[in-house]
């Protein structure tokens, strides 16, 4: 009797392996992390967007306080008897085409040429300056400064405070003064906060 080798063992239904049936739960869990990957994305993409135009904003407003602190200093700070090309210049670099012409023809008119006959000269400062508005085309910013006026006729020296309005206008990446406007001839001294009511 011989045996024959080409049966094969078979299994009971307890043994074989369980293959189930591929079921929608089992796709939607692996579609799970693509989908929060891509809502994760998503909000990355839209909270960037939001920060892009506040940084914009942040760094336009730097840029204008830093043009009119720049501006107001120069516009304070000369001596006429040294002659005021110079300071007139640098005053000019920060303005627009119009403001450098009406700049230049103030300061080279009769009004220059007053300020150099009697040698007078000024030292200011900037006390307060914050924007009032800006957008991406223009800004106004306002300031307080302190001067104080001197010449060689007189010994007297004579400090005042001044409100001045600073109207910028963006070129090329560029804030530069379109017009200033002073306001009032002396604001007086600035009263202390903690000082006696």
């Amino acid at each position: 009797m011989t045996v024959s080798t080409d049966e094969q063992p078979t299994t009971s239904g307890a043994d074989a392996p369980a293959t189930a049936p591929a079921t929608s739960a089992g796709r939607g869990r692996a579609a799970l992390p693509w989908v929060l990957l891509a809502v994760a994305v998503g909000w990355a993409i839209f909270a960037t967007l939001q920060y892009l135009p506040l940084a914009q904003a942040e760094s336009d407003r730097q840029a204008i306080q830093a043009t009119s602190l720049n501006f107001l200093q120069a516009l304070t700070n000369w001596d006429a008897s040294e002659g005021l090309d110079v300071p007139l210049d640098e005053v000019r670099s920060y303005g627009t085409a119009v403001f450098q012409d009406e700049a230049a023809s103030l300061f080279r008119g009769e009004l220059g040429q007053s300020l150099e006959a009697i040698g007078a000269s000024s030292v200011g400062e900037v006390v307060d300056l914050f924007v009032q508005r800006a957008d991406s085309e223009d800004a106004l910013v306002f300031a307080v400064v302190r001067q104080e006026l001197s010449n060689d006729v007189t010994t007297d020296v004579d400090e005042v405070f001044r409100g001045v309005r600073v109207f910028l206008l963006e070129r090329d990446g560029t804030w530069l003064v379109d017009d200033v406007e002073l306001l009032g001839e002396d604001l007086g001294e600035p009263v202390d906060d903690e000082g006696d009511a």
